[in-house]
């Protein structure tokens, strides 16, 4: 982009036989498309695409599988509508009239479980193995779709600039596994297990960098660490949010906040300012700005967790987060806020 503006050009491709091009960007005629901004477009090129499309609110949303898959077709696509239209719900419609999200293996055999997945604008492009089982493979398509669809609303429809994944990634990752929670994708047992490798790992680190300086840093090692704490730190922001404010607001109303003030085409913003100026006006959440996000201090987990009614146990050097057995009244509905007591809402229907 030149000065900030996005370029924008006409671009014709030429495929052999039975080949076909993937991608959201507006197509004028056959392999011809026009394209408003070249950094956010992506062409995905094939043959024997396995196709479904669903309108979801002012979207229609295109999902391509490409080779064969422990789950089914219908499975794949039923999972993907459903993960957007949650997100849509929450946090409104995204900019574009379609979206695209194609799912294909590695071009040679991995082992079990790995993926790298990217969205840009609004095409989600996921390269990745299969697992042993159509459970686990379920499972692990889930988890994919819930990070990488999320970013179709954050970072991607933000008017943002520089250095801030430990939000539009760590926090993505904490809003992740919540919505696996709410969807009863995951129980609340592995929800904390989940933190608590989070915490754990963070803890680990030798060199203890804060969450600004990580997202710095992001290709030289801290990637992971960036990550971690910053779901962790995500998880305290979420607690003290739903404590401070009797449970009548959350890390959605954070989303939701930073979506309506920086969203696309607005004005761009340097997105670390812009992201601590919304977290420094809670009052609640300035201890965690400062000692967590922009600080490096070890993270407090007997008295940050304190008010959710979870505590630790410490067996070989590492942290479990577990629920407390005696709660009191706020400590319940708190946990109720977080998803500890979905299932059972799920068996009552």
């Amino acid at each position: 982009a030149q000065d900030n503006q996005p370029i924008s050009a006409k671009i014709k491709f030429e495929l052999p036989k039975d080949w076909k091009i993937l991608s959201s960007e507006k197509s004028m005629e056959e392999n011809t498309f026009f394209v408003n901004n070249i950094e956010k477009a992506v062409f995905l090129i094939g043959k024997n695409w396995r196709e479904s499309k669903v309108t979801i609110g002012n979207t229609t949303l295109n999902f391509a599988i490409g080779g064969k898959w422990n789950f089914t077709d219908a499975e794949a696509f039923e999972m993907a509508g459903e993960i957007f239209e949650e997100y849509r719900k929450q946090f409104g419609e995204i900019p574009t009239e379609k979206a695209q999200i194609s799912l294909v293996h590695f071009p040679k055999e991995i082992k079990f479980g790995r993926w790298e997945a990217e969205t840009r604008g609004a095409n989600l492009t996921i390269l990745s193995s299969d697992m042993p089982f159509k459970t686990l493979s379920l499972q692990h398509l889930h988890e994919q779709l819930r990070h990488e669809i999320f970013h179709f609303w954050i970072p991607n429809n933000l008017a943002l600039t520089g250095n801030y994944n430990w939000f539009y990634e760590g926090f993505t990752v904490y809003q992740s596994l919540k919505t696996a929670v709410k969807t009863n994708r995951i129980r609340f047992e592995d929800f904390l297990d989940t933190l608590s490798q989070a915490y754990n790992l963070d803890n680990f680190q030798s060199r203890k960098v804060s969450l600004i300086e990580g997202a710095k840093n992001r290709w030289s090692g801290a990637n992971s660490q960036v990550y971690s704490r910053g779901m962790i730190v995500a998880f305290l922001c979420d607690v003290a949010l739903l404590h401070k404010s009797k449970g009548k607001r959350s890390i959605n109303d954070i989303f939701r906040q930073v979506l309506n003030k920086y969203r696309l085409p607005n004005k761009l913003q340097e997105g670390n300012t812009a992201i601590l100026n919304i977290l420094g006006s809670y009052s609640e959440l300035q201890p965690i700005i400062e000692k967590y996000i922009k600080g490096m201090e070890k993270i407090n987990w007997q008295t940050d967790l304190e008010d959710a009614g979870i505590e630790a146990e410490e067996t070989d050097f590492t942290t479990k987060f577990i629920v407390k057995t005696k709660l009191n009244g706020r400590q319940k509905d708190l946990l109720d806020k977080l998803g500890y007591n979905n299932w059972r809402k799920i068996l009552k229907k």
